[in-house]
């Protein structure tokens, strides 16, 4: 958690903001502030932030609306006794065999007129070159749905990662 100056509302235009939420899910943390935490009369950013990474505890987080600064003090609540509901499946990408250049390669060459040709809604142009891309990322990199014993995995894994952490930066 912290003030980190990457401003997550702005992912779309600003790479290093991308970068720095890419960097972070790529071990399970997802940010839990989703609402802006600076606010003045001229601007809203989302800066301040709390990452969690566990798959096993449903959580409450937020923003506490309160000026004591101008910056809003943010929060969050997790039972560590709650586990996920019976049933719920977590799913994760299998990059163990993908090759970088293959991937491109066909993506490149995929022949777009094939694709839509006789489609002049954008929305529906959207949706095909969607839906063209994704079978072509699942092909080089599946989907696979975690078993409960990698789900619990991961989990216990990312939480002492993030303790090590911790305790090396203190």
């Amino acid at each position: 958690m912290g003030d980190f100056n990457f401003d997550l509302l702005k992912t779309d235009s600003h790479a290093d903001s991308e970068n720095f939420l890419n960097t972070l899910g790529s071990f399970f943390f997802q940010p839990q502030i989703l609402q802006p935490t600076r606010i003045t009369d001229h601007s809203a950013t989302l800066i301040d932030n709390i990452f969690f990474n566990s798959l096993e505890h449903n959580i409450i987080s937020g923003n506490i609306v309160y000026d004591l600064t101008d910056h809003l003090p943010n929060f969050i609540v997790f039972d560590k006794h709650m586990k996920l509901k019976s049933g719920t499946n977590i799913y994760k990408r299998n990059y163990s065999q993908l090759n970088d250049s293959t991937l491109i390669d066909e993506i490149s060459s995929i022949n777009w007129h094939s694709i839509f040709p006789h489609e002049s809604n954008p929305s529906d142009m959207f949706s095909c070159i969607y839906k063209k891309v994704s079978e072509i990322i699942d092909r080089h990199a599946p989907v696979k749905k975690l078993s409960r014993k990698e789900t619990k995995f991961y989990s216990k894994f990312y939480s002492k990662l993030q303790i090590y952490v911790s305790l090396k930066q203190a």
